[in-house]
């Protein structure tokens, strides 16, 4: 998408589940442009038309006036940048997406963004100055290799230690029971001061191993919480439309509130 004055490219890649997309705003742009570009790939991500992509957005943006740390704008005004701001907070809200560039990129102000809605991609982020640009370097960490063909290493546990249980699965009523069960004074008095705690540790793994189930291999990304988040701002627009189209009834009225007061996933 280029009108002469913000340009921005999106791409696709169904390999991987993932669209990458770059975006540049000149300072003084008319607000008009820059929600026609906020525009142009919004349509595009409802084209993917699949909750489980995720969706990267990254470019210089020159809008200083935003507040990355709370996700607010640091002055209220009406003019072309902050118009533009608020088109900007209001297209994450609507994507579920977050910025996580919050170190300066160009003097003392953050320009250069990168924007996601896997809140797991991201690890780490610098910026460095270079003579290449007045802008800094961004270096930004994957948790992952997109583009790898090779499988994420799967986590082991040692099937005889405690991290191998899900603890949070457990039956506590019944290893409350076992526990009550034992006779420990007399369980002391089998074997040495020196020898007790491994004695200890053994009877209660065994205990616990009994009650409490073994953990799962993790299956991967958490897409199903991105699906659910796209799927209520789904929702959160067309209860929008019913509103403008009638009047702002009570029903619908209220059913939004309930939404929007819904924690977050």
């Amino acid at each position: 998408m280029i009108d002469g004055i913000c340009e921005g490219i999106f791409c696709r890649f169904y390999t991987i589940k993932t669209c990458y997309v770059v975006v540049y705003r000149p300072p003084n742009a008319p607000v008009e442009s820059f929600t026609a570009l906020l525009q142009f790939v919004s349509n595009c991500i409802q084209q993917v038309n699949d909750d489980s992509f995720d969706h990267n957005i990254t470019g210089d943006c020159n809008l200083p006036a935003i507040n990355w740390v709370t996700a607010t704008l640091k002055s209220d005004g009406f003019s072309e940048m902050h118009k533009s701001c608020r088109a900007l907070l209001s297209f994450m809200s609507e994507h579920f997406l977050s910025q996580y560039v919050r170190c300066p990129t160009r003097g003392n102000n953050v320009l250069d963004i990168f924007l996601t809605n896997n809140d797991r991609l991201i690890t780490n982020i610098s910026s460095e100055k270079t003579e290449l640009s007045d802008h800094n370097l961004i270096d930004i960490m994957f948790a992952w290799n997109p583009l790898s063909s090779e499988e994420s290493a799967i986590p082991k546990f040692d099937e005889n230690s405690f991290r191998s249980l899900d603890f949070s699965k457990a039956d506590y009523d019944v290893l409350k029971q076992k526990l009550d069960e034992v006779e420990w004074p007399t369980m002391r008095n089998l074997c040495s001061f020196e020898e007790f705690p491994a004695l200890f540790t053994d009877t209660l793994f065994q205990i616990c191993q009994s009650c409490v189930p073994q953990k799962r291999v993790p299956s991967g990304r958490p897409k199903h919480v991105n699906a659910l988040r796209r799927k209520k701002a789904r929702l959160k627009t067309r209860l929008d439309a019913l509103l403008a189209m009638n009047g702002n009834p009570v029903h619908i009225g209220m059913l939004k509130t309930s939404l929007l007061s819904y924690a977050m996933i």
